[in-house]
């Protein structure tokens, strides 16, 4: 199992929403690890991940290459007040779309599934000293998977609104600073499999249960164009002296 292969498909599959304007955010496309959690922690682990960090910096760059100069030295934007402006962006719309995501979950449809079976069971396995690295490693790679689904809608909400722009997360750009966030803890995984064979049926029950919340999410949810997670923002996109194609 090569967990760089996994992880570089789900969030290709996100980026498709902003590769095709018209496109739909469906099911198959959402970060859902995480369905009997409160959406608090998981916003404030993902936007205090430095996986988040480098891709404001990124964001920053994009700003300056892309922007207009004369705008940008009349609002006295460098790279940090862009940092600043973007964080804020971001931040409040993501909160906001994880805070969706974790409650429009069918309880009743979930339990139909088998969902709360398949959790129960891959807490159970997780009581497993043996265990402990893999899940940390996962963790971290999901939750990042959650920020690009964030940065990839605003992306696509930047784009359908008529400006010159290209996404800036990892898989987008090829920058390998951002793409060593997801191989350095894929690789480690990748390792720990092939050291520990019953890290795969915990591995499969993980992807299962994705699948599990995925039938029992609110098509509400499920079925939003990803730009629209961002209404609201226009104002503030303005003002970073992008331009208009």
């Amino acid at each position: 199992m090569n967990f760089r292969v996994i992880f570089r498909i789900y969030v290709s599959a996100a980026l498709l929403a902003f590769c095709f304007a018209g496109s739909q955010a469906r099911a198959d496309d959402l970060p859902l690890y995480f369905p009997t959690e409160k959406p608090e922690p998981i916003s404030k682990q993902a936007f205090a991940s430095p996986y988040f960090a480098a891709l404001l910096e990124e964001f920053a760059k994009q700003v300056e290459k892309r922007g207009d100069a004369s705008c940008l030295r009349s609002k006295a934007l460098d790279g940090k007040a862009i940092q600043e402006r973007a964080r804020r962006i971001l931040v409040r719309h993501g909160e906001e779309m994880i805070r969706l995501m974790q409650t429009n979950i069918d309880e009743r449809l979930f339990r139909q599934y088998g969902g709360a079976e398949t959790l129960g069971e891959i807490q159970r396995l997780e009581k497993n000293p043996a265990f402990t690295e893999f899940v940390k490693l996962a963790r971290i790679g999901q939750i990042q998977t959650i920020v690009d689904w964030v940065v990839t809608s605003f992306n696509h909400f930047v784009v359908v609104n008529g400006y010159d722009w290209q996404g800036f997360s990892g898989v987008e750009t090829g920058n390998p600073a951002l793409l060593k966030f997801y191989d350095e803890p894929a690789d480690r995984m990748d390792k720990l499999l092939n050291d520990n064979a019953s890290l795969h049926s915990y591995s499969d029950l993980r992807e299962k249960l994705r699948k599990e919340t995925k039938a029992a999410l609110h098509a509400s949810v499920a079925d939003r164009p990803s730009h629209t997670f961002f209404k609201g923002a226009e104002k503030e996109v303005a003002e970073l002296c992008l331009v208009k194609k």
